[in-house]
């Protein structure tokens, strides 16, 4: 999952270095190549990803048990990461730290 927003992308310099980087690629190997080469790498990536998702549905029927703790522990991350982004949020605006009694 990406955590930029879409603005956030277009002005990142990771994405304009990754566009130069693949720019200087295909003028090196020539637009055909570099073609051919981009479309194997993201068939590669999606299989991959297919894959992962297959074995993740499969635990669920196969392991109950195990994919329940695999889910557990996603939605803890899930939480941390939102508490994590709510007090980045607040601290940008000057807000007072949140209060425990």
């Amino acid at each position: 999952s990406n955590s930029l927003r879409p603005e956030e992308v277009e002005s990142s310099p990771f994405v304009a270095l990754s566009k130069e980087v693949l720019q200087l690629y295909e003028d090196a190997v020539g637009t055909d190549c570099f073609v051919e080469s981009y479309a194997k790498v993201n068939r590669k990536v999606r299989e991959k990803r297919d894959k992962r998702r297959q074995e993740i549905a499969a635990e669920a029927v196969h392991d109950p048990q195990a994919a329940a703790k695999r889910k557990i522990k996603k939605q803890l991350l899930e939480k941390e990461r939102k508490k994590r982004r709510v007090e980045d949020r607040r601290s940008m605006r000057g807000g007072a730290k949140k209060k425990h009694y």
